[in-house]
């Protein structure tokens, strides 16, 4: 994951831009500079999960793509990830 944190500024953004809606419209997280992949969740599940800071939300192509990342919730368009600790 290179940048991830910049492309949850964006969503971050773009959740405070739609204090209202039901469903967001997100971008990937995983931090690959050519990625732009989009997915659509919940603005609850959203709220929840930026509680937990060390997770990000990737497009499960990518996640699985990436042997350093555990899964730790799926969603139909998207998984919530975190880096895999050196002892798992």
């Amino acid at each position: 994951m290179a940048q991830p944190q910049q492309t949850r500024a964006v969503n971050e953004w773009l959740s405070a831009k739609a204090p209202n809606a039901h469903v967001l419209a997100l971008m990937c997280e995983c931090g690959a500079a050519s990625c732009r992949c989009l997915f659509q969740l919940s603005a609850t599940d959203y709220g929840e999960i930026r509680r937990e800071g060390s997770c990000f939300l990737v497009v499960p192509d990518h996640a699985e793509a990436d042997a350093g990342l555990e899964i730790v919730r799926r969603w139909p368009e998207v998984v919530l990830v975190r880096a895999r600790r050196s002892d798992d």
